[in-house]
C-alpha cells in the first residue's frame, strides 16, 4: 500500500497518500485567509489554528 505511514491502529497499517495532505494544506489556508473577513479581530495564528483544526475536522468527517 503507497502513502505516508501513520503508524498502526489495532494493528491494522494506517497510511495517508500524499494528495491528502495536499488538500488538507488548501483547506487550511482557505480557512486562515478567509476567516479575518468573517471573524475580525484575532492573532494570524488564531486563524491558522482554527483554519487547520477545520481541515482535520474535515478529514474526521470523510473517514467517518
Amino acid at each position: 500500500m503507497g502513502g505516508i505511514s501513520l503508524g498502526r491502529i489495532a494493528g491494522f497499517a494506517v497510511s495517508a497518500n500524499w494528495s491528502v495532505l495536499v488538500i488538507l494544506w488548501l483547506f487550511t489556508w482557505s480557512l486562515a485567509s478567509t476567516l479575518p473577513d468573517a471573524a475580525p479581530g484575532y492573532s494570524a495564528v488564531a486563524y491558522w489554528l482554527a483554519g487547520s483544526c477545520g481541515a482535520f475536522v474535515l478529514l474526521g468527517s470523510l473517514l467517518a
